[in-house]
């Protein structure tokens, strides 16, 4: 029988944790501090910690460490129960980016199939990107048909990445380039007015966005699903070429949440597509300036009816106002590597040149 750290002092929260998770056949044991908290840990046996994030004098991360110096090897994943104010503490940031936090009181659904996908996870594995520890482990996942939930967190950005038989079932993050919403703009098929409409009416009938949008005959189904395909593929992909960050991925037999779609994409087509990709950004790399810089354009280098993409238009413009690397990102709401490339292939044929260059 699964076991259950509770920690916390809220009697009335305890009660009620304590009668729901037992009911689901989970042995649960209670905490009212560090002290009482490690004790437990100690005896072994603990396959989860639903705890506070603030017990008394102790915070969260404090707290998760010394549990885990108590059960390695094995890293125990942890649930967080936040006020709204704590939640947006500096020092819940960072758990927030490791492990799952719900604010109080935590809507029962979506915390019981998180106390269940968790404690179904065979095992947990944790890793940084760098070196070809990623792809490896896509390489077991692929291999094995595994299920499981990926969590991919660097600076303020987090991926969640769900794996069913092997396959990507599903890809989130809080990236404001990667919301659903901007994938059917940057695909040409809605407006800012057209998704304004359709997220004000997903806020009265709970809706994803892409049935909404199809409800609003902006889009048709067959585009709902190659737009949402392409988000996943792109956003997993970026992955490959982040410079830093770290991963916490929970294999097993995890439950799949649901995501509103049918997709499979299979891992084969990533991984080759992401080594293709490493094998590119190792050539454009150091073309490409800091963050800061900003570009000259080079007219009298254009080749006739150049430029005639959209995309290309958009970007020279930019350029022309004297948009840095940064803000030209941002606006192209893309993905690092399509900018990039893009930017590479210009500043090789002298089109651009950062600005102040000889």
């Amino acid at each position: 029988m699964p076991r259950v750290l509770l920690a916390t002092t809220d009697p009335a929260l305890s009660e009620a944790l304590e009668r729901s998770l037992g009911a689901r056949g989970l042995d649960v044991v209670t905490a009212n501090d560090m002290g009482e908290a490690l004790a437990w840990a100690r005896t072994g046996g603990i396959d989860l910690v639903v705890s506070d994030i603030q017990l008394h004098e102790t915070d969260g991360s404090a707290l998760r460490t010394e549990v885990r110096r108590c059960t390695s090897p094995y890293p125990v994943p942890f649930i967080f129960l936040s006020t709204q104010e704590q939640a947006t503490a500096p020092w819940a940031e960072g758990l927030a980016k490791q492990e799952h936090i719900f604010l109080k009181p935590a809507p029962e659904p979506e915390f019981l199939r998180t106390v269940h996908a968790l404690l179904a996870a065979a095992h947990r594995q944790e890793g940084i990107f760098s070196g070809t520890g990623f792809d490896a482990l896509l390489s077991r996942i692929e291999t094995s048909a595994e299920s499981g939930v990926l969590i991919a967190f660097r600076e303020e950005v987090i991926k969640k990445v769900v794996f069913h038989g092997g396959s990507i079932a599903y890809c989130g993050s809080n990236d404001p380039r990667e919301l659903v919403g901007q994938a059917f703009i940057r695909a040409g098929l809605i407006s800012e007015s057209d998704l304004s409409q359709a997220m004000t009416l997903q806020e009265e009938n709970h809706e994803l966005l892409g049935k909404v949008l199809q409800a609003l005959a902006k889009v048709t189904p067959e585009q709902a699903e190659q737009t949402i395909d392409r988000k996943f593929r792109e956003s997993l992909l970026e992955l490959y070429l982040w410079p830093g960050g770290k991963w916490v991925y929970y294999g097993g037999s995890v439950e799949v949440l649901a995501s509103g779609s049918p997709l499979r994409i299979p891992l084969a087509e990533i991984r080759t597509e992401g080594a293709r990709r490493m094998t590119q950004w190792a050539t454009i790399a150091p073309l490409i300036p800091a963050e800061s810089t900003a570009f000259e354009v080079v007219d009298a280098l254009f080749p006739h009816g150049f430029p005639d993409a959209a995309g290309d238009k958009k970007l020279i413009e930019m350029c022309r106002r004297g948009h840095t690397l940064r803000q030209i990102r941002l606006e192209l709401r893309d993905q690092d590597f399509a900018v990039h490339v893009r930017l590479a292939r210009f500043l090789q044929s002298g089109l651009l040149r950062p600005r102040g260059a000889g």
